[in-house]
């Protein structure tokens, strides 16, 4: 018999005996195994989260997205190979590599010749006609993003004083996130309405672009050919390219010093501005979605969003008191380095 674990049940598939399951791990929304059948190819065994008060389907968005990109020649994603829709399982073509733990010029490079093709793509007819819907959280006007952003801060505000450390999370959403928003909001407004935009005017369609949502080198993985092929498409669709350039620098797994951030910017950024994108509003809208990764960092809070990152995570190594311990530290630090960080994009999109 397949062998067969409280997570895998190789079976789905109608693998032969002898085939063998093991954690891939690193995975923050859904479980992850390398499957490995004997003289056979390895392959990995997806299973994605379901929340009945979550409408995204993430099984269906990846599939759709992973089948365009094979239909497009895009080497650098992995194929999927089935899928059952029943158990919320895929099946995708293992691919050999490791993590990037210290980014290069080449790798910055790469990741930009992978937004290329996505910006390039997003002009054709088959982008068009496949039935993408707007990515995961994609909001195409200023005050969609702000309101996305209140929605998360309000459901921070909202956790019991039964959690671990409720007094600190309470103490920095009111002295300090709250402050925050309202400052950066105003120097938003001012810089758009400087430039000839509004907050509330949505992006032209054809700014609009196809992403993984989640874009950067956290989800990539560098083969032995030193290529890099990129993964998770779970909220992939249509996006503001504003959106797409601040969350690949700021993602606090990515960590990129000044010089690789401006080498990717430098590439995509033109490339953009040939569909008509406004580099200011960049630059308006970047502090916001650092306003917002401070939120994301404070997930673990929120009961519904810990439940999917213990899915994920298969097994808890740590206690909860650590784990919110660090992920409030995160959330300051991106706080404290916000200004930082946005006269650095300024300056650096200014210069392109």
């Amino acid at each position: 018999m397949p062998k067969r674990t409280p997570y895998v049940d190789t079976a789905f598939f109608d693998l032969p005996p002898g085939t063998e399951a093991s954690p891939l791990g690193g995975g923050r929304n859904s479980q992850v195994f390398l499957v490995q059948p004997p003289g056979r190819d390895p392959m990995v065994f997806k299973r994605y989260f379901v929340d009945p008060s979550d409408k995204r389907d993430r099984q269906a968005t990846e599939a759709l997205a992973l089948r365009f990109l094979e239909r497009s020649g895009v080497e650098s994603a992995p194929r999927l190979l089935t899928l059952d829709t029943d158990r919320q399982v895929s099946m995708l073509a293992y691919v050999e590599g490791t993590k990037v733990t210290e980014p290069t010029s080449r790798d910055m490079d790469l990741a930009a010749e992978f937004l290329l093709r996505l910006i390039r793509l997003s002009t054709t007819d088959e982008a068009r006609e496949a039935g993408f819907s707007p990515a995961s959280e994609a909001f195409f006007s200023v005050t969609g993003i702000l309101e996305n952003i209140e929605t998360r801060l309000a459901r921070l505000e909202g956790v019991t004083e039964e959690c671990p450390l409720c007094r600190e999370l309470s103490d920095f959403l009111a002295e300090r996130l709250r402050p925050a928003i309202v400052t950066y909001a105003r120097r938003c407004r001012e810089r758009l309405e400087s430039a000839g935009m509004t907050v509330d005017r949505e992006i032209p369609e054809e700014w609009r672009i196809l992403s993984p949502s989640d874009f950067g080198l956290h989800n990539a993985v560098k083969r032995p050919d030193g290529g890099l092929s990129f993964f998770d498409y779970e909220y992939f669709g249509w996006d503001d390219p504003s959106k797409t350039l601040a969350d690949f620098c700021l993602h606090p797994a990515m960590n990129l010093a000044d010089a690789l951030q401006h080498r990717f910017l430098s590439t995509v950024v033109p490339e953009l501005e040939s569909l008509g994108y406004n580099r200011d509003r960049g630059v308006a809208l970047f502090p916001l979605f650092g306003i917002k990764w401070c939120c994301i960092l404070l997930n673990e809070f929120v009961p519904r969003e810990a439940a999917r990152r213990s899915f994920a995570r298969i097994e808890r190594t740590e206690s909860e008191t650590r784990v919110l311990t660090r992920q409030l530290d995160k959330a300051r630090a991106m706080l404290d380095s916000l200004d930082d960080r946005t006269e650095t994009f300024a300056r650096q999109m200014a210069g392109i």
